[in-house]
């Protein structure tokens, strides 16, 4: 009895694991499913294009991680305008934005992940007159005379920040690059840039200005997310996403320590 049922269960057995072995190996043929990023503003150490024209950066090769292990890949599109990068996500001329902080407007077309560092937005200057003491109080400098800043409009520096930059048009400048907002500053035709802290430091290192005063008052400091089109991926994309970027993070953090 005991030999016609080992008999019986032989073949179905070799049968599952045909099909096992078939579809491991489909799988691992299969070409990754591309996403579409852009890039349109230099921005080390997060997402940058190289001197090889290749995609580059901490946050890129993070994101380029996680996805790999889901058998996906990442396309360089056309450049996307930053201040509407939110709206080419809603509509998918993109499918995933790095560095991004989390609103409800942005809510609205994008699926978040959970945060992987966090970002100070922060007040760069070089006349050590012009700010004096431990509070920024922008409004009052620019009640009181003529100063004026750049930053990319399109960055979100908070609520509060949000509601000045409504209220003081003329004082708060939209200039998209980074390197023009730098050498602006560098060369007196602004007051003063606002951006996150870390790119602005790095890459005035690299661009060799040494005068440039970060105020001890930071603007905003939250934390950072990827961002995918509601349009290219589901929540169950999102779990997955979120559990490889997790283990990914412990793993970071266990190589620092």
């Amino acid at each position: 009895m005991k030999l016609a049922v080992r008999a019986l269960l032989f073949p179905i057995i070799l049968l599952v694991s045909f099909l096992a072995e078939s579809t491991h190996a489909k799988q691992a043929h299969n070409p990754p499913h591309l996403l579409k990023i852009s890039v349109v503003d230099s921005w080390p150490p997060y997402i940058y294009i190289d001197e090889n024209n290749q995609l580059a950066g901490q946050d890129y090769e993070l994101l380029k991680s996680v996805l790999e292990e889901m058998n996906y890949g990442l396309k360089l599109v056309s450049n996307v305008s930053d201040n509407r990068r939110f709206y080419a996500l809603g509509h998918a001329l993109h499918e995933v934005v790095v560095g991004a902080f989390v609103n409800e407007e942005r809510a609205e077309v994008s699926r978040f992940s959970i945060p992987y560092r966090s970002e100070k937005m922060g007040l760069f200057y070089t006349d050590p007159d012009l700010f004096k003491g431990d509070k920024l109080e922008l409004e009052e400098k620019f009640d009181l005379k003529p100063v004026v800043g750049v930053m990319n409009l399109a960055a979100w520096a908070g609520e509060a920040f949000e509601e000045l930059k409504i209220s003081y048009p003329e004082n708060i400048l939209h200039i998209e690059s980074q390197y023009s907002r730098l050498k602006m500053l560098e060369l007196g035709r602004v007051d003063f840039t606002i951006g996150d802290t870390v790119s602005i430091e790095q890459r005035a290192k690299e661009l060799k200005i040494t005068n440039f005063i970060l105020h001890p008052d930071i603007i905003f400091e939250a934390n950072i997310h990827f961002a995918f089109s509601k349009k290219a991926v589901d929540e169950a994309f999102m779990r997955k996403f979120n559990t490889v970027l997790s283990r990914k993070l412990a793993e970071q953090n266990i190589e620092a320590f």
